[in-house]
């Protein structure tokens, strides 16, 4: 079959998998999503050029928020526009994992294509392929693309290649820095008889990583990246937890970390992927204790296993996410293990009831809804605010303030609680507003309006909105410059 005819096939099974949850009736963005798409509404309008996850030195989002200009010039400013950019980026990174795989492949000419598929139909992704989060997708996509530059025979043979690769580790270390740890032991592996190359790299990945440090010194940041360390009590309890990570993150029925029952053909293909990692696992250990002589790239293929388990450690609570880099990388140690195998019918058989099983799986995301959605609260507020010409508002949750600015496509600003803002002009418009005596809101939770001095007020759910608020209010609740910090919030 031709490749043109496999790779829009391939497009064609990312959208088309993708199909149940963009027609279905929780298509909603959170609020890490309609932060990444004000930014690219920025972009879009000229009036910023983020390059950052706003509020933090990590998180490079540039390449999603550009993913998302075009769609916003056809589609508006919707979240639609933001999902199929999401999935279109996430594709680009899943046809550079197929052609990966067809610069590794030793067996039949379709193992490759089935492989992907297979990828493409695990639950893992169902939720994540379509999420602007500022790091993920982007650390996927340019991992696929380094891969295959590195595996290239051509590519794999010229300085600019490996001045590109350098660059692109360089965005995958600011995007996730998880993505490395299978990505760079393949490459560093490719590299290793090339020491022009090997400068080369080094020299562009540094260059960038200073470039990078002297631009972060002007981001204000508001949330640092941190771990927990666990204490030696805990470390068994943790150890004993990572099957059970393991099957959250290949099931992809979780919102940070709240898990929801995964339907059973989403649960059947997360132990399959569970039982093929630890098969994986097992035949490199075999491999680097026996046999090293001639498999050493499938020994240092399987080395994010080890580092992305290890993190787990670190991570008080369970969060899928964070594995989402075995999801890849799983593929390509399964075809050098196959290279090997040459079993073509029962790989075929076992893939292609993989793949129905995964149809089914990707169809029960349909009504997948992250807790809490909020999206009908969303939708009314805005209506509300714009029905009283409300322009400003406070909001004592931190993620609301971005969903009302996206889905009032920023007539409407808000902000939250702390300062400084994640994008700190909102902050000082509002504050602003509110001393210049115009119309402002105060958002609040149901549990809070007993403490509500604000006469008009109205109920959303589970939430209140006053409208001309008193300073007590906002003093009660809000940080201000130059004041004492709030009291009750």
């Amino acid at each position: 079959m031709k490749q043109w005819l496999l790779l829009l096939s391939i497009a064609l099974a990312c959208f088309l998998t993708r199909m149940p949850q963009i027609l279905g009736p929780h298509l909603f963005l959170d609020g890490d999503e309609c932060l990444v798409g004000v930014m690219a509404k920025h972009i879009y309008d000229g009036k910023d050029f983020p390059l950052f996850f706003w509020g933090q030195q990590y998180g490079f989002t540039l390449i999603e928020c550009l993913a998302i200009v075009p769609f916003y010039a056809v589609l508006g400013m919707t979240a639609l526009a933001v999902k199929l950019a999401m999935l279109s980026l996430w594709t680009v990174g899943v046809l550079f994992l197929f052609k990966t795989l067809r610069l590794l492949n030793k067996g039949h000419q379709l193992l490759p294509f089935l492989l992907t598929l297979v990828f493409i139909f695990l639950p893992a992704w169902a939720i994540w392929s379509m999420k602007a989060r500022g790091g993920y997708l982007t650390a996927f996509t340019l991992s696929n693309i380094t891969l295959y530059l590195s595996f290239h025979p051509g590519y794999n043979k010229k300085i600019v290649s490996w001045i590109l690769i350098g660059v692109l580790l360089q965005l995958i270390y600011q995007s996730n820095l998880l993505w490395l740890c299978g990505v760079l032991p393949i490459v560093l592996y490719n590299i290793r008889r090339n020491r022009p190359g090997f400068i080369a790299l080094l020299a562009s990945f540094i260059i960038l990583f200073v470039s990078f440090e002297i631009y972060k010194r002007y981001l204000v940041v508001v949330y640092s990246a941190s771990i927990a360390i666990p204490n030696n009590s805990e470390i068994w309890l943790y150890l004993k937890r990572i099957p059970d990570y393991v099957f959250v993150a290949f099931h992809g029925n979780y919102y940070f970390s709240f898990v929801s029952d995964p339907h059973l053909s989403a649960r059947i293909l997360a132990r399959v992927s569970s039982y093929t990692l630890l098969l994986l696992t097992l035949v490199g250990l075999y491999l680097l204790l026996f046999r090293r002589k001639g498999n050493g790239l499938y020994i240092v293929s399987l080395l994010f296993v080890p580092a992305c388990l290890l993190y787990t450690l670190f991570s008080r609570d369970i969060q899928g996410r964070y594995l989402l880099p075995l999801t890849g990388f799983i593929m390509i140690s399964l075809q050098l293990l196959l290279n090997k195998v040459r079993a073509t019918k029962p790989v075929f058989i076992a893939t292609t009831a993989l793949i129905v099983t995964g149809g089914i799986a990707m169809f029960s995301f349909r009504n997948f809804e992250f807790i809490p959605s909020r999206k009908n609260t969303i939708l009314r507020t805005v209506d509300v605010l714009k029905a009283n010409k409300v322009h400003f508002v406070f909001c004592t949750d931190c993620m609301i303030p971005w969903q009302i600015n996206f889905y009032s496509q920023e007539t409407i600003t808000a902000r939250m609680p702390y300062i400084p803002e994640r994008y700190p002009p909102n902050g000082e418009l509002v504050n602003k507003a509110f001393a210049e005596k115009r119309k402002v809101a105060i958002m609040y939770y149901a549990s809070q309006a007993e403490k509500i001095e604000t006469p008009h007020t109205i109920s959303i759910n589970d939430f209140g909105i006053g409208i001309d608020p008193t300073e007590n209010d906002l003093k009660r609740f809000f940080y201000f410059p130059d004041m004492p910090p709030p009291t009750d919030l």
